[in-house]
């Protein structure tokens, strides 16, 4: 992967629900470039292609920005918890949080300008 990130087309989280004594796995990966998610279930041969995820506390479509360890998502009905990442996903995160985060505080220098002084 290059180091600009570009390299990562897919985000791709594992999380886990209990069914009885039974923990089961579910495999999550996000397209990036179509916006659509693919979830296999440890036990069950398919591969689910969802084109739509929701915010388990919006109710929105999730996209991109919103996928992060620890993000609770509602799919196919099912809330889930994005527990874990592989490092692709950390360090597609990593990047784009150094970015964004020196861009908004940038923006926040950038904003005291324009304050009015309470006198």
């Amino acid at each position: 992967q290059d180091e600009s990130g570009q390299g990562c087309h897919c985000l791709e989280f594992d999380s886990w629900w209990n069914e009885g004594h039974n923990r089961r796995f579910v495999y999550i990966r996000y397209n990036i470039s179509e916006g659509a998610f693919q979830m296999a279930i440890d036990e069950d041969s398919n591969l689910y292609h969802v084109p739509i995820a929701y915010g388990a506390r919006t109710g929105e479509a999730v996209g991109v920005w919103d996928l992060h360890v620890g993000a609770e998502l509602d799919i196919l009905g099912r809330m889930t918890t994005l527990q874990r990442c592989s490092q692709t996903t950390a360090q597609w995160n990593k990047y784009w949080a150094d970015r964004l985060l020196a861009l908004r505080a940038q923006l926040v220098e950038e904003l005291r300008k324009y304050e009015t002084r309470k006198s």
